[in-house]
């Protein structure tokens, strides 16, 4: 009789002990909630993880100094030239309001301009008569701007906020020389996009309101016109680069063609020209349209000074 009663108290106890654990255990998941980051730290983790971040920063870095077919008269004879960067640095703002959030992303570029050349006239062109590399050290600020709308309520703002349109980039070196002042696409469709203010102008990833991010069918033809002001008489080197994936390889590069210079106050107002045909598989990619002073490249004693714009577009 008392060993039957021992073994019932024992028994209850065991239930009782696996209870107080059991409801314990409940009490420290109930206690501990997940953590989530703020809206304003979501947003800035979005804009760097869209594929408009990324494309963008793989275009403005060359990594590896690219061929430049082009000619000159001067001292020194450009045969490849890339923009390395060595740092990015990155800062944000943001305006929320309600369902919308508007987002400023501002880049601080440092890096290199490497010019590999030769002090040989003939050597334009041939990578066998390389006999100098000048290194120009830049620095050079970027910006732009996102528009992004809410779609969700929950406690995760990584999952409320979809990134919607995005503003077409804008940078360069600190230099009053150069100015782009204007920028034409003209698309395979009959389409057209003009930009004479890139942080305003936004491109939509969606079917809305704004026009949407151009969509280009692999092997059609694009055109691109640029309206630049400059304080130098002599030719500027307007490079287009476009193609580029998100780890920055098969990029291309074209030089747009001068149409006409015209004296202005101060300077010259100048149109460039160039075509190009993405042959790259679909996805999507940033062109670069780069202004530098001709004194960047064909000297070995000016510093590196530039402008750059660019655009977003679909290759299907």
């Amino acid at each position: 009789m008392f060993k039957h009663t021992f073994l019932r108290v024992k028994f209850f106890s065991l239930i009782l002990f696996a209870s107080v654990l059991w409801f314990s255990g409940c009490k420290d998941e109930t206690t501990s909630p997940e953590t989530y980051d703020t809206d304003a730290v979501a947003l800035q983790a979005l804009a760097l993880e869209d594929s408009s971040n990324s494309s963008f920063e793989a275009a403005f870095n060359d990594s590896d100094p690219m061929n430049f077919l082009g000619k000159t008269a001067t001292d020194v004879f450009p045969i490849r030239i890339g923009r390395r960067i060595t740092s990015v640095s990155r800062t944000f703002s943001q305006t929320i309001l309600s369902d919308t959030a508007y987002v400023t992303v501002n880049y601080n570029f440092a890096g290199n301009f490497f010019l590999v050349a030769s002090y040989d006239s003939s050597a334009i062109g041939d990578t066998t008569k390389i006999d100098t590399v000048i290194v120009k050290p830049f620095t050079s600020v970027a910006t732009r701007k996102l528009i992004f709308v809410r779609v969700n309520s929950t406690r995760n703002p990584r999952i409320n906020w979809k990134l919607v349109a995005v503003s077409l980039p804008e940078g360069g070196t600190v230099t009053s020389n150069l100015q782009i002042q204007k920028l034409s696409i003209y698309l395979p469709s009959g389409d057209s996009i003009v930009v004479t203010s890139p942080n305003d102008y936004y491109l939509s990833k969606f079917a809305g309101v704004r026009k949407l991010i151009p969509v280009v069918t692999r092997g059609l033809q694009v055109r691109v016109k640029l309206d630049v002001f400059s304080t130098y008489a002599e030719d500027d080197i307007v490079v287009l680069t476009y193609g580029a994936n998100s780890f920055g390889r098969f990029k291309e590069k074209r030089i747009l063609t001068l149409v006409s210079s015209t004296p202005a106050l101060n300077g010259y107002n100048k149109v460039y020209e160039q075509t190009f045909r993405p042959l790259q598989l679909g996805g999507l990619y940033h062109a670069l349209v780069d202004v530098m002073s001709r004194g960047s490249i064909y000297t070995d004693n000016r510093p590196f000074e530039n402008k750059v714009w660019g655009f977003p577009y679909y290759v299907k």
